[in-house]
């Protein structure tokens, strides 16, 4: 019994040092400065542009990979949550949070990173299921397999 329960503890110990991961080579470095709190950046599929979002996925923001040139693509409550390139890095999918009568709605939009025009795919429902995401670049899908666009 004592013999199984130290082969079992070494195992477990060799395991841990098994997945452990690597050191950075470098330094993180600050790439995009600006007055509020910015989290889950996006790179653009074209790797020029970063897309970002504010402190409890308020908005998106779009910088160039340099951190330059910041401009906003959206104010909407929720739009940043798994946010998604389109595969020409020419557009934004995300879903948005509208709160009505204390309930939260959803919608499901496109942004322009250009123009910042955005296009509603879905209006305000409360039975929308997981995160809407591109099949292809032209074809948004959602969890229940509704292709839109």
């Amino acid at each position: 019994m004592k013999r199984k329960f130290i082969l079992a503890l070494s195992l477990c110990m060799m395991g841990t040092t098994m997945f452990a991961q690597p050191k950075g080579a470098t330094e993180p470095q600050l790439l995009v400065k600006a007055p509020m709190g910015l989290m889950a950046p996006v790179w653009s599929p074209t790797g020029d542009k970063i897309a970002v979002t504010a402190d409890n996925y308020y908005g998106i923001f779009v910088v160039n990979a340099d951190g330059s040139n910041m401009t906003t693509v959206s104010t909407d409550a929720g739009a940043g949550y798994k946010m998604m390139w389109n595969a020409n890095g020419k557009e934004i999918l995300g879903r948005t949070n509208i709160t009505e009568n204390s309930k939260i709605l959803h919608e499901v939009k496109v942004w322009d990173i250009t123009t910042g025009k955005a296009t509603t795919l879905v209006e305000k429902t409360r039975n929308l299921k997981g995160t809407p995401t591109w099949n292809t670049a032209n074809v948004v899908t959602i969890a229940n397999n509704l292709g839109i666009r």
